[in-house]
């Protein structure tokens, strides 16, 4: 049996933040029925709104890439969200 790993990614824009959740669910599923079980996901630590979401849809954290990105001069980890699919 083949098992295939997917990668999401995503961003937010304001006036869709109501729906961000519902609309990031609606892609896992379509990406669930072409057979894709594992779904990554990756994001910055500090994006609260974005960690929200893939917490809230089951993800977990998979890995961490510390001090991957700079903004503003700050170190800012990347972590990498696994979420299973059946």
């Amino acid at each position: 049996m083949q098992h295939h790993i997917a990668i999401l990614e995503f961003f937010i824009l304001d006036g869709f933040l109501h729906r961000s959740k519902d609309l990031v669910n609606k892609t896992i599923k379509q990406s669930s029925l072409n057979g894709n079980r594992t779904i990554l996901c990756y994001c910055l630590n500090c994006d609260i709104q974005k960690k929200h979401i893939l917490f809230s849809l089951g993800a977990e954290p998979y890995a961490a890439l510390p001090g991957f990105i700079r903004i503003n001069n700050k170190l800012q980890d990347t972590v990498i969200y696994k979420l299973m699919r059946k």
